[in-house]
């Protein structure tokens, strides 16, 4: 569940409750209702996902003001830069079945240990 604008935490670290959220895996099934909630709220997200062409069709139909930069998660320099200005990242990329038991080290690699490294440790 999403903190309210309101609430204390939002209104102590961001501007007037607004945030520039890096969001990781918004064409997901989690991502893809959390982004247009975010914007809905008025939070500036700047989107990173791993360039497919379904993702680039989904990119095209993103609501007005969100920006797309194009990555792979376990790339800890493209993430580092992706953050860049971003108060806070909230981290969906994940691989699931049938991918992650083809690769189950990618999978790995997505869901928990380099993705946690390449967002310097602020995905929770």
């Amino acid at each position: 569940m999403m903190s309210d604008p309101g609430t204390p935490w939002v209104s102590r670290t961001c501007h007037h409750g607004r945030v520039k959220v890096l969001l990781t895996g918004g064409a997901g099934n989690i991502g893809s209702h959390t982004l247009p909630e975010l914007v809905s709220r008025g939070h500036t997200v700047r989107w990173f996902e791993r360039l497919t062409k379904a993702k680039r069709r989904t990119a095209r139909d993103l609501p007005p003001g969100v920006e797309v930069v194009w990555g792979d998660v376990t790339d800890a320099a493209a993430v580092r830069n992706a953050a860049a200005g971003m108060d806070a990242v909230v981290h969906l990329a994940a691989l699931i079945p049938p991918e992650a038991d083809e690769e189950p080290a990618r999978a790995r690699a997505v869901n928990s240990r380099r993705s946690r490294m390449a967002t310097g440790g602020r995905c929770r």
